[in-house]
């Protein structure tokens, strides 16, 4: 694709003011991050749509009306609360995969720049090294080191931080991810549904859908350290 006009840069003074703002909203977050073993997990309920207007309507038509049907272990008021609270952590969740789609867009087009200008320098260096010697022994080198068929290219390998997650950009899809670990990984493309959400347990591969180039993968393990491999362009 030619060089694309990019008006607003990602500068370097933009970079030092969003670091301090990027590590306050992990320092706010971080404390929600709740350890769960990789049995607790499995057995964490998957809460479908249609479940989730079940929900509601016991909420409005049952716990609301008839405070009876209330379990002795909550209240109406953290009940309520509880429902805010997952859908906060929905729409924060979303703003900020939005947030990190916007990055890994910018960063895709800076690298189309990058390559375009690259290829057209090398064309002229083709160009000149028809009289000048120089030139063409160092694009004779990076012809030989770049364009030259090499071997098929292997995965790349990934570690994961107890509970951490891990943003991979450039990834090839249609491809496996392979969790090379003991823990359970879950992955998601960058701004995509949670309810798309793709695990994978030990020593498992996965097929990397379609258009899931730029992945979240998160080690659900509080014990143990995750590691995977991916193909990368």
């Amino acid at each position: 694709m030619p060089v694309v006009n990019v008006v607003n840069k990602f500068t370097p003074a933009l970079v030092l003011l969003l670091n301090p703002i990027m590590l306050s909203i992990h320092t706010l977050v971080d404390p929600l991050k709740i350890s769960l073993s990789p049995a607790q997990v499995k057995k964490l309920m998957k809460v479908a749509a249609n479940r989730a207007l079940l929900i509601k309507a016991i909420l409005t038509s049952l716990m609301e009306v008839f405070p009876e049907t209330i379990p002795s272990t909550t209240t109406l008021a953290d009940f309520t609360a509880m429902n805010q609270e997952e859908i906060d952590s929905q729409r924060m969740g979303s703003i900020l995969l939005a947030l990190s789609s916007i990055f890994f867009d910018h960063a895709a087009i800076i690298r189309n720049n990058e390559s375009e200008i690259a290829k057209q320098s090398l064309d002229l260096a083709k160009l000149l090294s028809k009289t000048e010697p120089d030139i063409k022994t160092a694009t004779a080198l990076i012809i030989t080191d770049f364009f030259t068929k090499a071997a098929k290219k292997a995965a790349t390998a990934y570690g994961i931080a107890i509970s951490g997650n891990i943003v991979v950009g450039g990834v090839k899809t249609n491809k496996y991810f392979t969790n090379t670990g003991t823990s359970i990984l879950k992955f998601l493309k960058v701004d995509g549904l949670v309810i798309d959400t793709i695990t994978v347990n030990p020593s498992s591969s996965v097929l990397i859908p379609k258009g899931w180039t730029n992945i979240t993968v998160t080690n659900l393990s509080a014990t143990n350290t995750g590691s995977f491999s991916v193909f990368i362009k």
